[in-house]
């Protein structure tokens, strides 16, 4: 096993390890799914109008 096969089989472990214990929050209803943005993203619209496009964004569901 080279060094690229064995830490994408780590990653992968820990990856399916985490995820029924992250799944499992969202389903249940234990904590709704986060969604973020980077506001470079939105640069030209923030300089215009911080206060609106900070509203549109969450409106859009981004916390």
């Amino acid at each position: 096993m080279n060094r690229r096969n064995f830490l994408y089989s780590g990653g992968m472990l820990a990856a399916l390890t985490a995820s029924p214990a992250m799944a499992m929050d969202v389903i249940v209803g234990h904590k709704k799914p986060e969604r973020g943005i980077q506001l470079y993203m939105v640069k030209e619209d923030m300089e215009r109008d911080p206060a609106g496009t900070l509203k549109q964004l969450g409106a859009m569901g981004y916390t």
